[in-house]
């Protein structure tokens, strides 16, 4: 059986012997329901996605989160564009310049050299990163700003994501 060697291991741990041991189980179990409770806790899925859309956070809460695995289940995009969303049309020119489904952090492009490079525009370009899971969908607006080649990025206006 899987669980056998776990479940041995546990019964043989002393807490007076083995102080780091218990400790470490006791952060792996703490992990485990926390990504448990991720279906079906609201609260789980607002803190992770926090997490994704780089929402400001208690350091305390921000350095407990980075014992948490990301969750590559959540769906993530990025829309690009010269307006913002509320303006655009789709029957006019001002649709998105681009859209993209990023696999980890929503902003997370911005900070490759590669991809800021093709950003640097004389403009402001409005990003908007949206994450679903689940039949619910959270956004976080972003503007960046050009002067020269230095990229000025504002996230967000709260440090929420809205859910839409």
């Amino acid at each position: 059986m899987f669980l056998s060697p776990l479940i041995q291991s546990l019964r043989a741990l002393r807490w007076g012997k083995d102080p780091a041991v218990c400790i470490a189980y006791a952060v792996f179990a703490a992990i485990f329901i926390f990504l448990a409770c991720l279906p079906f806790s609201v609260a789980v899925q607002n803190m992770q996605v926090r997490k994704l859309h780089f929402a400001l956070h208690p350091f305390g809460v921000w350095a407990a989160d980075q014992f948490v695995p990301s969750m590559y289940n959540f769906h993530n995009r990025l829309v690009i564009s010269y307006a913002p969303l509320h303006e655009l049309d789709a029957s006019q020119e001002l649709a998105p310049v681009r859209t993209m489904t990023v696999n980890h952090y929503s902003f997370h492009p911005m900070y490759l050299d590669t991809d800021r490079q093709r950003l640097i525009s004389d403009q402001p370009l409005h990003l908007y990163a949206l994450t679903s899971y689940r039949g619910r969908e959270w956004m976080t607006p972003c503007v960046l700003t050009c002067e020269g080649n230095v990229i000025h990025m504002q996230i967000g206006t709260t440090d929420e994501p809205a859910q839409r």
